[in-house]
């Protein structure tokens, strides 16, 4: 259908050059994924893909990085393909699916074999750092998240997860750092900072720095609501009672006692309400308490 009158047609652009701009495209992906930011690269490899579309080409295609070379006689999942012609990201992608409880051995194996090829990817190390934690095995997945961040040092999962194996032996300071290096990577009221706030809210805790805890944990309740353990939540708002704001501390205690209610945190509700002249819903929380104490600590039937 010939222009219309004003239009200029767009140029044809032979597959070669749209091949290079793909292959562009994917490279600037891979960097942003390398750096923890999966989100922003996802945009980068979509426009790799359309464009490799428009050129007819049939992938994968060269990027900088080797693909992985496992056993040519090895058979793979899901296809005819051996390692060889199959690039890293996406192997590392499958097993990354796999990895659970009951096929941590397996997946294990093969990260092994890929690290003895030589390979070198933060995402290895940090999948390798992942099964050793459903292993129970922290001092390996300590070493692994810190291979991974030599190669990567904003990847923000691994920050989060080395940081949560220092707080469990107490390392409160280190893990501090690696948590707010961290919350830089991402927006800190978006759900990819709530196991960066929750982890450093612990560390607060551990700190003896019950007031910063307490903001962090309330911050995570608003990003994700029943993301934190009840105990936790009537700590926090005890905490923020105490440091005199009493809205926020109403306000966990209010969602708590719709969700997941407890004799305690029904009495602190009962009695912030009752303090602040809020008798009609004071009233309210009061007897759910004067009926049987598991009734009132039972969650409500779904309507």
């Amino acid at each position: 259908m010939p222009a219309a009158s004003g239009e200029v047609p767009l140029p044809a652009h032979a597959p070669d050059r749209l091949s290079a701009f793909a292959s562009r495209y994917f490279n600037y992906g891979e960097e942003l994924f390398l750096r923890g930011s999966p989100e922003l690269a996802a945009a980068f490899y979509r426009q790799a893909y359309a464009l490799l579309r428009s050129a007819g080409c049939e992938g994968p295609y060269g990027a900088e990085e080797p693909a992985a070379a496992a056993d040519p006689d090895r058979a793979q999942t899901g296809g005819s393909r051996n390692a060889e012609s199959e690039p890293l990201r996406a192997r590392l992608n499958g097993l990354r699916d796999r990895l659970n409880r009951d096929s941590v051995d397996a997946v294990s194996a093969e990260l092994r074999a890929l690290r003895e090829q030589g390979l070198r990817d933060p995402e290895l190390h940090k999948l390798e750092g992942l099964a050793a934690l459903l292993r129970n095995d922290a001092n390996t997945a300590e070493q692994r998240f810190q291979e991974a961040l030599a190669l990567a040092p904003d990847h923000y999962a691994c920050l989060v997860n080395l940081a949560g194996l220092m707080l469990r032996d107490g390392r409160t300071e280190p893990a501090s750092k690696l948590l707010q290096r961290a919350l830089a990577q991402v927006s800190n009221d978006s759900i990819e900072a709530v196991p960066a706030l929750t982890n450093l809210a612990l560390a607060h805790q551990q700190a003896g720095r019950a007031m910063d805890a307490a903001l962090l944990l309330h911050q995570v309740h608003r990003i994700k609501p029943g993301h934190l353990r009840a105990e936790l939540l009537l700590e926090a708002a005890q905490t923020l009672e105490q440091m005199g704001d009493d809205l926020m501390a109403i306000e966990l205690l209010d969602w708590q006692s719709t969700h997941e209610p407890t004799e305690p945190g029904l009495r602190k509700l009962a009695a912030l309400l009752e303090r602040r002249g809020d008798y009609q819903n004071a009233a309210l929380v009061y007897r759910k308490l004067l009926r049987d104490p598991q009734d009132a600590a039972a969650p409500a039937a779904p309507t």
